[in-house]
């Protein structure tokens, strides 16, 4: 109440549009007051409490500006969303990707997982890639992060084999191509999926030099192009 009008933008335009905005808000719209009249507020309006000499409820006012009342209230369209902080992203590999994504040295984590990657393990590989990006400088190790599709890179995947989804590989694919896997943990004789704790453990053998890589047939990872086996 008090205001002269509605924010820019969100000025309801015409009687119609003001009437199904009184009934969307459950408001009586009678009886109506509709005029040019620069002493009340621009637009759409309404009054929720009358007396005996203001009984109109729903006010239009085509006026082309107006005047703030303390009994009557501005009824606006909803402000538009404001975008929000886009999607934390990691990329994903395959043909169209391999050349850029594996470069020309280094090495690469390779999150494996059948069908697209989640919003969750987007954060949780974010987030080690950040915790883990010191000790990699300090032990001069080039490492990129990536995410791989085994439904859609199978002859890849099917090199690493690994014994649950998801899991991860540390993947050398220059001169003669090697992969590190993941160890999973097991409970109760059942590999488990690969978490946090598992790719840490993957990532520290890494840097120690304790990880067990074992050889990859170079044609695995030679796309040429190709985004399926």
């Amino acid at each position: 109440y008090g205001a002269a009008g509605c924010p820019a933008g969100t000025e309801i335009g015409s009687l119609e549009e003001c009437e199904a905005a009184l009934r969307a808000l459950g408001l009586n719209t009678e009886p109506k007051w509709v005029s040019v009249y620069p002493g009340l507020p621009h637009g759409c309006s309404v009054r929720e409490a009358v007396d005996s000499e203001h009984r109109e409820r729903l006010h239009f006012n085509s006026a082309k500006s107006g005047q703030g009342r303390s009994d009557l209230a501005p009824v606006c369209r909803a402000a538009p969303q404001e975008p929000g902080p886009p999607a934390p992203s990691l990329p994903e590999l395959g043909g169209r990707t391999q050349k850029a994504l594996l470069g020309p040295e280094g090495l690469s984590l390779v999150y494996l997982r059948e069908g697209p990657i989640t919003r969750e393990e987007t954060r949780m590989l974010l987030a080690l890639e950040e915790r883990f990006r010191p000790q990699l400088r300090e032990a001069g190790i080039r490492l990129a992060w990536m995410w791989l599709d085994v439904r859609v890179e199978r002859k890849l995947a099917s090199a690493f084999d690994p014994e649950v989804l998801p899991s991860a590989v540390v993947l050398e694919p220059h001169g003669k191509p090697r992969f590190a896997l993941m160890r999973h943990e097991e409970r109760e004789g059942e590999a488990l999926p690969a978490d946090e704790a598992s790719i840490v453990l993957l990532l520290n053998t890494v840097i120690s030099g304790d990880a067990e890589f074992k050889s990859l047939p170079p044609q695995r990872v030679a796309w040429a192009g190709s985004t399926t086996a």
